[in-house]
């Protein structure tokens, strides 16, 4: 079930504890880690899912095993050009890049005009609740459906920088 529920604090805190974890695992391969998704948009209604995003040297020297020893599942390219983790306790997602991907910069922007952004964050807030509702079982559904509003943000950004 797609759950939206109000912004809690408590995503920065559970964000920062993953991320020592995850850095201690990718030590020698790490470029950088953020928090992602609507749990890094102080007062957006959320999924309670922490996303974050890891950018890695090399997807060879990534560590499965010992994010699978930290309750990650490795889940491997569900993500186009990219690889996925989830972890259930605290609930997780971990979405992995290559340094130069593209998509990289497709999340930092997202999140980044959100915060600056209030109208199109509400607009977003209540198309996520829009969509939980006419999709509350159906996960990609949902994602795929958000899709339309997310290009419209990365297309009104790149034009912006312009």
């Amino acid at each position: 079930m797609i759950e939206i529920i109000d912004y809690d604090s408590n995503w920065i805190s559970i964000y920062k504890n993953e991320e020592k974890i995850i850095r201690d695992i990718e030590k020698n391969n790490l470029i950088e880690i953020h928090h992602i998704g609507s749990t890094a948009i102080p007062n957006i209604k959320a999924k309670p899912k922490v996303d974050i995003l890891l950018v890695v040297k090399s997807f060879d020297d990534l560590n499965i095993s010992k994010f699978e020893n930290q309750k990650y599942k490795y889940r491997g390219e569900i993500i186009k050009s990219g690889r996925y983790f989830a972890k259930q306790k605290p609930h997780v997602h971990l979405h992995v890049f290559e340094k130069n991907n593209p998509k990289i910069d497709e999340f930092l922007n997202f999140r980044d005009f959100l915060i600056n952004n209030e109208k199109e964050k509400k607009e977003y807030e209540n198309l996520k609740i829009y969509l939980s509702k006419i999709h509350p079982n159906k996960g990609m559904d949902y994602a795929n459906a958000k899709n339309d509003f997310v290009k419209k943000i990365l297309k009104k950004i790149k034009e912006e920088k312009f």
